[in-house]
């Protein structure tokens, strides 16, 4: 799904495979609704499974492409829309 986070590009994936991912639902439970619970490289990772692709510098597996991200105009932005399109929230319905 294509998101538009601070003018620039981002697809989210619409589906997360479930064993590969399955040490997601462990990270995401623990942070629950305050992403403050989680730590940089556990967001990063969660961002890097969730984004597919991004127009930002580097890839969004790349831990060191997601800390350079402007934190209140890029990743929160990215983590609401990526956290709301997978739980089929308001962001999925753009």
């Amino acid at each position: 799904m294509e998101k538009m986070i601070n003018g620039t590009r981002v697809i989210i994936r619409d589906r997360i495979p479930a064993r590969q991912n399955w040490d997601l639902l462990s990270k995401m439970q623990a942070m629950g609704t305050d992403v403050g619970k989680a730590s940089f490289e556990d967001m990063a990772m969660i961002i890097g499974r969730l984004v597919e692709s991004w127009d930002f510098e580097g890839v969004p597996q790349d831990v060191n492409a997601v800390a350079e991200l402007d934190l209140f105009k890029e990743l929160m932005p990215l983590v609401q829309a990526a956290t709301e399109t997978i739980s089929g929230g308001e962001a999925s319905k753009n």
